[in-house]
């Protein structure tokens, strides 16, 4: 996972409509923020914390390797 954006909420009728690339994705599930930690590395799972402590904060977040990067000043 390179980027992570927020998509915002699904309707019903949106979930439905969910498609999947065969090729690419056996699956798709929702769950708590908390949880990824142990449904992926750990790289990963501070994207998706940081992520949503973004969205949280109504700010962005910009990471390397899965790390906040200081400004350049």
């Amino acid at each position: 996972m390179l980027y992570l954006f927020d998509g915002g909420h699904l309707t019903e009728s949106e979930f439905e409509r969910v498609a999947l690339q065969p090729d690419e994705l056996a699956g798709f599930d929702f769950c708590e923020v908390r949880t990824w930690s142990d449904r992926t590395i750990p790289r990963l799972a501070r994207r998706i914390a940081a992520a949503a402590a973004a969205r949280r904060s109504r700010s962005v977040a910009y990471l390397e390797h899965g790390e906040s990067v200081q400004p350049l000043n």
